[in-house]
């Protein structure tokens, strides 16, 4: 048997997103994608929705299909377009928290951060129609969490980084450590929702 002694552990809240100016920058965003790219595995979703050359695996070719289709539904706020990215993500890749669970979830969580509720609960609402028969218990728990704008405070931390306009390095660093290719994967529906956002100032 294990014994875990967690009389020290603290609960971690997630602050509230700040109200100063964000830096939109798309010169700073594409530092942010080229480190990233540097870093994450070949295998991330990163690398399938960012990565300049042809996917070469099918499951890089769904990945790519769902950013595509999540992409459009950020820019229309279409929920034909975010069912058919949901249809394509929830439970796509290997993993505790399947990689494309990780892409929605760090798209739901930036939407918030952003102030975009209403895009947040059109794609929620797209994701909980089906997430509990696509995928595992542990992702569903993680995308109920990023249905009120939660997540990891690695993530957090990336995505305040992001909106302070700091270098790429600290966005990316607190991404790292979240399994074998989930942070990067997460970074991947951050990028989308930022690049769609920055469009549409």
């Amino acid at each position: 048997p294990v014994n875990l002694d967690i009389s020290t552990a603290k609960i971690w809240h997630a602050p509230p997103w700040q109200s100063a100016p964000v830096n939109f920058a798309p010169g700073h965003l594409r530092h942010v994608v080229r480190q990233a790219l540097r870093e994450a595995p070949p295998e991330s979703f990163m690398h399938a929705t960012f990565s300049a050359a042809e996917p070469q695996t099918a499951l890089a070719r769904r990945a790519l299909a769902g950013a595509t289709a999540l992409k459009a539904g950020l820019a229309s706020n279409d929920a034909a377009e975010f069912d058919k990215a949901a249809a394509l993500l929830l439970g796509l890749g290997p993993g505790l928290t399947p990689s494309g669970d990780d892409v929605l979830s760090g798209a739901l969580v930036t939407l918030f951060a952003l102030g975009q509720e209403t895009r947040a609960l059109v794609l929620g609402q797209s994701i909980s129609a089906r997430m509990c028969a696509a995928t595992s218990p542990l992702s569903c728990a993680f995308l109920r969490a990023a249905f009120d704008g939660k997540s990891s405070a690695a993530a957090h931390q990336a995505i305040l980084a992001l909106m302070l306009g700091r270098k790429a390095a600290d966005v990316v660093s607190p991404l790292r450590s979240l399994g074998e290719t989930s942070g990067f994967d997460m970074l991947a529906g951050i990028v989308m929702v930022w690049q769609n956002a920055g469009r549409n100032l």
